[in-house]
């Protein structure tokens, strides 16, 4: 019999719990009434650490004097998380098109420095910079397809 509460107890207590290096937070809810028509919402908060044998524990009480406040409650914390999650999509967004930029940037870098083929990324075209000598834009953009960005010592030695 008492195996078997030893094995209950553990079986309840999640393996999360136990410090692993980081901080953890256990976060555990209870209703405490205090009298028939109103009660506390109680949340528990412990802080698990690598460094602190103990956990530290926060308790935080709400008091609602009944289910309705409670429903609004709820809502109210509703309407964070979906302010939250509008912020977090907004933030991947970005994210995303930070990559895909930086990306784009070092595909560009190596393909103008190095002659390496860019794949997967798009299509890349670089404009050499604009001389007074140069034709129109349009012709040097199609003369140039064909050219090397980077002057050759050929090319080098005949504008000098």
């Amino acid at each position: 019999m008492i195996k078997t509460i030893i094995l209950f107890f553990f079986a309840l207590v999640p393996v999360f719990v136990w410090p692993q290096g980081v901080d953890t937070v256990v976060t555990r809810f209870y209703l405490d009434t205090i009298r028939f028509d109103s009660f506390f919402l109680v949340r528990v908060d412990s802080v698990f650490s690598a460094q602190r044998p103990r956990p530290d524990v926060f308790k935080t009480f709400t008091l609602f004097r009944d289910t309705l406040d409670f429903r609004q409650h709820i809502a109210n914390e509703r309407s964070v998380f979906v302010s939250i999650d509008r912020q977090r999509l907004e933030v991947a967004k970005r994210y995303n098109q930070a990559v895909y930029f930086v990306a784009r940037l070092e595909c560009f870098m190596d393909s103008v420095f190095y002659g390496l083929n860019c794949s997967g990324i798009g299509a890349r075209s670089v404009r050499p910079p604009v001389s007074p000598e140069a034709p129109a834009p349009q012709q040097a953009q199609q003369s140039n397809k064909s050219k090397s960005v980077l002057p050759t010592s050929k090319q080098k030695r005949r504008k000098n």
